[in-house]
């Protein structure tokens, strides 16, 4: 299990409602989340009560409100938690490859790496696993490819 236990289950309180750009999900008093939908402009969120952490930057949260960028998402955590640790490099298996024709897709692979906004980090062909060591922490898409199929996996690195 990657994630701590502390983000299973559902949440108590969610304020998704049409037409909002902020959005907020709350579990308990252990977890906040917080995003911006904007696409252009900056947006300020206000914390609930006590002392949170930024899970990502492993930060206290000395404020109470957090002004968001267009498009950012971050999560407040009731205790300091440590981050997970994912493997830093992965090797494709035929197993790997969720198709109805998978038995037909095997490494090695064309494998292309990119952000979650779609810009392309690089590209490797011909192989049969990619590092990703090098990367910072953060979700990624992987996308492989053979003789015209493809597969696409979301890495959290």
């Amino acid at each position: 299990r990657l994630l701590p236990q502390v983000f299973e289950g559902n949440p108590t309180e969610v304020s998704i409602s049409g037409g909002k750009t902020v959005r907020t999900i709350q579990w308990g008093k252990d977890v906040f989340v917080a995003g911006n939908f904007s696409a252009t402009s900056n947006n300020i969120v206000s914390l609930p009560g006590g002392t949170w952490y930024e899970y990502f930057t492993q930060t206290k949260a000395n404020a109470s409100t957090h002004t968001l960028k267009p498009g950012e998402v971050k999560i407040f955590t009731g205790k300091q938690l440590t981050l997970p640790s994912p493997a830093s490099s992965f090797h494709f298996s035929k197993t790997d490859v969720e198709n109805q024709n998978a038995s037909e897709i095997v490494p090695p692979y064309d494998v292309y790496v990119y952000t979650t906004t779609g810009q392309l980090l690089w590209s490797q062909f011909q192989t049969n696993g990619v590092n990703l060591e090098l990367l910072n922490r953060g979700m990624y898409i992987v996308r492989m490819v053979k003789d015209g199929q493809q597969q696409v996996l979301k890495v959290v690195r």
